[in-house]
């Protein structure tokens, strides 16, 4: 009895090994309720604003994060055993832009809307954090990319029903006015393993507006802003200023985000013979040609009271929607010594620009 309980407990043993061993070698990847694939992932940003002035390659909304489910609710579920490779392609749906100017990692994909594209990240499931996840091969998870799984799953299969993703808006190229609408599939994920092929297509959703505002023909009030009249003996030294007039640029029909994250920016450059006196951050320009007066400057200030710079484009307000009302003031400027002022009529003359961020 004594020799016959030796042999059998070594022999328990060897068979739970074998056991083992099997189990090891069971790689396979199946929908887990018997249909088939592709399952669909969709990646709704509901409404986005985009400044009119938006520069071509770069980002104007990052929607962040998000964890979207399948459409169809069926999960897709892989086993390593230890012994199989198994590969996910992200492939893209339309050939990513060649935009040199984006340095980052990734490629910025084309939305059927021409002038707007997407930069997308894969989080779960393919960046290695969870025991269970794919290996981008890249070095990033910025579709387009590959990732593998070549390692033995351990405490938990990798199961496929849900996607935490990142999507950036990028400006491609000019986009019409109004309102557009994204609706496009954007890559598709193909597995290479057990005969699974496309596994699951990806789709992106959004409305995108173009903060903008419309500028009128009497979009500065008043106009001409009357500076007053002085006598020539109040200018006794270069730099002295008359008291400040103020004046407003009024745009008009504004559509903006309600966050307020679109600025508009102005920049102001002289005209009919006016030009920068001295440092451009002065705001100091000259009369125009056809002034009589002579030896005086016209000087603008921002709402703050420090002095507009001159042909640089200064932030200036968020944009609000309907009206946005931008607050300036001006003064003449002595530019010369008091013997070289003449009185007559002093007259400036600028040219604004603005642009929206």
């Amino acid at each position: 009895m004594i020799t016959l309980s030796r042999i059998a407990l070594p022999l328990g043993l060897l068979l739970g090994l074998a056991s083992s061993v099997s189990h090891a070698q069971d790689s396979y990847c199946r929908f887990q309720d018997g249909g088939g694939g592709p399952v669909t992932f969709e990646r709704n940003l509901n409404t986005v604003f985009m400044p009119r002035d938006a520069v071509v390659g770069n980002a104007f909304f990052d929607a962040g994060r998000s964890s979207i489910p399948t459409n169809e609710r069926r999960t897709l579920e892989c086993w390593n055993g230890g012994q199989a490779i198994m590969r996910f392609s992200l492939i893209p749906t339309r050939p990513p832009l060649p935009l040199a100017i984006y340095s980052e990692p990734g490629q910025i994909l084309p939305t059927n809307i021409p002038g707007i594209g997407a930069r997308i990240q894969l989080i779960s499931h393919f960046n290695s954090e969870a025991g269970a996840d794919f290996r981008s091969e890249d070095g990033h998870n910025w579709v387009p990319f590959n990732a593998v799984r070549d390692t033995q799953h351990q405490v938990s299969a990798f199961n496929l029903i849900s996607l935490i993703n990142r999507v950036i808006l990028v400006r491609t190229g000019p986009v019409d006015p109004g309102i557009h609408q994204i609706d496009a599939e954007m890559f598709r994920g193909h597995l290479d393993f057990d005969n699974i092929g496309d596994a699951f297509r990806y789709r992106l959703r959004a409305e995108v507006i173009q903060s903008q505002c419309s500028v009128g023909a009497d979009a500065v009030t008043p106009n001409p802003v009357p500076l007053g009249e002085f006598s020539r003996s109040d200018f006794t030294h270069v730099g002295y200023t008359t008291p400040k007039v103020d004046f407003q640029i009024t745009l008009s029909a504004c559509q903006t985000d309600p966050d307020q994250n679109a600025f508009a920016t102005l920049e102001l450059d002289g005209k009919n013979g006016s030009l920068p006196i001295g440092p451009i951050a002065n705001g100091v320009f000259s009369l125009t040609a056809d002034s009589d007066a002579a030896g005086v400057g016209i000087q603008v200030f921002k709402q703050d009271g420090r002095p507009m710079p001159l042909q640089t484009e200064e932030q200036m307000v968020p944009l609000s929607t309907g009206n946005t009302v931008l607050n300036l003031s001006a003064s003449f400027h002595q530019t010369e010594d008091s013997h070289a002022v003449r009185a007559g009529l002093a007259k400036g003359a600028l040219n604004f620009v603005v642009r929206y961020r």
